[in-house]
């Protein structure tokens, strides 16, 4: 992940935070030109795990295709400038309780980060058993208005 999107002329490091050892997220960021302290989000997980020894993992849609549609996102992205600085983040360990992310967020709460939105990449267009047309989830926080 952190080649590809190296590829795309983004700038990438990586967050490290600790899980029984180091654990890496990866960070993309276009610079904002007029706002450049406010952040928009767009994050998804590039880990899968199994529920047992003997199944496989639902890689290909947990999280393959929120991986897939995540880097094409980046690629499409990587080509534009914007008002506010963009940062795309891959995260690990969302898999075993949302750890990479959680440390992500601890760590830019603390610095103090403007976020102003966030769009997650998770199982994109998993249908499950719903024969209905798939819903979309919008969540808002009014207290977070200007």
């Amino acid at each position: 992940m952190y080649d590809v999107l190296t590829s795309y002329g983004l700038e990438v490091e990586f967050h490290v935070y600790q899980q029984s050892g180091p654990k890496k997220n990866v960070v993309a960021t276009i610079p904002g030109t007029a706002h450049p302290e406010q952040v928009v989000y767009m994050t998804g997980h590039f880990d899968s795990v199994s529920p047992s020894a003997e199944t496989s993992a639902p890689g290909a849609d947990d999280n393959g295709s929120g991986t897939a549609a995540f880097l094409e996102a980046a690629r499409v992205l990587a080509q534009y400038e914007f008002e506010n600085t963009i940062k795309l983040v891959g995260f690990n360990g969302e898999e075993e309780g949302l750890v990479g992310s959680s440390a992500y967020v601890s760590a830019i709460a603390n610095q103090g980060e403007q976020v102003i939105g966030c769009f997650n990449l998770d199982m994109v267009a998993y249908r499950g058993n719903d024969p209905g047309p798939a819903d979309l989830y919008i969540y808002t926080d009014p207290s977070s208005l200007p």
